[in-house]
């Protein structure tokens, strides 16, 4: 297991006017990345909890780390996805 490190926000990018549209598409392929290591954790759980099912784990405890793991990958997916969405939510409400 590898933990990445956090890269640090550029805080010229949070004043307005100061909009990088390269930085816009890397966050948008930041969060496609993000999405492709969800979906390979997913899938790697799945594969463990399968090899469970055979017979084939040797080891109960890993099959349940990498469960663990992708339940907790897909939490922090899904409150981030939430906090985007009240986020654009709150945007639309203002009046212009």
């Amino acid at each position: 297991m590898s933990i990445e490190p956090i890269n640090p926000i550029k805080l010229d990018s949070l004043i307005p006017g100061n909009v990088d549209h390269q930085a816009s598409a890397s966050f948008s392929s930041w969060i496609a990345a993000q999405m492709g290591d969800l979906d390979q954790q997913i899938n790697k759980s799945e594969a463990a909890l399968q090899d469970l099912a055979l017979g084939k784990a040797e080891n109960l405890h890993d099959v349940m780390l990498e469960l663990e793991k992708s339940k907790t990958e897909f939490q922090l997916a899904l409150q981030v996805r939430n906090k985007v969405l009240e986020g654009y939510q709150e945007i639309m409400r203002m009046q212009v």
